[in-house]
């Protein structure tokens, strides 16, 4: 049904055209009321058939029309890819310190404490007035789980590949950290 009535515009449209361009170069000669008809005839014609063609492609009301909530082949392949995550090298550095310190003891030592020791005595010294190097008030304020761990003078663990502390120690750590800050 569709193919006929677009094979009926086709036609109306190339009616009208060649109507309209006859009249132009002087074909009909005097008869402007023939091709002026024809151009009628054609326009309504053109006219009826779009409008015929647009009331059996509207789809019916409260449906999707036909088209789906899936992007077509041509949309996939134009689609930009999506961006890549980028995650900060410091975020990278600490999620690597974290599974390393969880590993042994070696890097708890090693690695780890150095990192909490900067932070912890920053924030004392600048939010506390406290000393981590010097003052019995460091411990009080850190815990003794986490005073352990960057104490002064903490001697490196005898067997490096003895396990490291667990994630809730680590979080712990953290949480008071943040607590003092």
């Amino acid at each position: 049904m569709i193919r006929s009535l677009r094979r009926a515009l086709f036609w109306a449209l190339v009616i009208a055209v060649g109507v309209g361009l006859a009249d132009a170069f002087g074909l009909f000669g005097d008869s402007i009321a023939l091709a002026a008809g024809g151009v009628g005839v054609a326009i309504a014609l053109l006219n009826g058939g779009l409008s015929a063609l647009g009331a059996v492609r509207r789809p019916p009301v409260g449906s999707s029309g036909g088209w789906s909530a899936e992007a077509s082949g041509f949309d996939q392949a134009v689609a930009r890819p999506p961006a890549p995550t980028v995650v900060p090298e410091v975020v990278q550095q600490a999620e690597r310190l974290a599974v390393l310190a969880q590993a042994t003891a070696g890097d708890v030592h090693f690695r780890l404490r150095p990192v909490l020791r900067d932070i912890a005595a920053e924030l004392l010294a600048d939010l506390m007035a406290v000393e981590l190097d010097g003052d019995e008030r460091a411990e009080a304020v850190l815990g003794p789980d986490l005073w352990e761990v960057v104490r002064p003078g903490r001697p490196a663990p005898d067997v490096r590949q003895a396990p490291g502390i667990t994630a809730e120690q680590l979080e712990s750590f953290l949480a008071r950290l943040e607590a003092i800050g």
